[in-house]
């Protein structure tokens, strides 16, 4: 993966490292926008879980946008944050719009959608962005 200068001679390669979750900007009071790309870990995990407390304190029900770039799992220890926070909280999320080309994750959502009936969850095309953000509005 990397040559003896310690340059990464594959960038494909590298791609399976790189971990980011970014908090995006979205005008909707009760919502979050979040872009993945790559790996989760608990920081991230943990990044989130801080941004929907600052809108819990704002709003009793909180809205979730994710763009999914590229997904390369997510590390058992942010897992098990992610479900220490989510499933308490779970009534307290009211949709979510995952916009992503992947179309293994556009099944898991119609697989898992019926589990959790309290959260509206939608499929978006990274062409339906609009479309995600109104629906996430109405």
């Amino acid at each position: 993966m990397y040559n003896k200068g310690g340059a990464v001679e594959n960038i494909e390669q590298l791609g399976e490292y790189i971990i980011m979750l970014k908090l995006l900007p979205i005008e909707i009071e009760n919502a979050i926008a979040i872009t993945v790309s790559g790996k989760l870990d608990k920081s991230d995990i943990n990044e989130v879980i801080k941004a929907i407390e600052t809108k819990f304190l704002q709003s009793g029900q909180v809205s979730i946008y994710v763009e999914v770039d590229t997904f390369g799992g997510i590390t058992l220890d942010a897992l098990i944050a992610e479900l220490k926070f989510a499933l308490p909280n779970f009534k307290r999320f009211s949709k979510k719009a995952v916009v992503t080309e992947k179309k293994w994750i556009e099944k898991w959502i119609e697989i898992a959608d019926p589990l959790f009936p309290s959260i509206q969850v939608k499929h978006f095309t990274h062409a339906q962005k609009a479309e995600a953000i109104a629906w996430l509005k109405a």
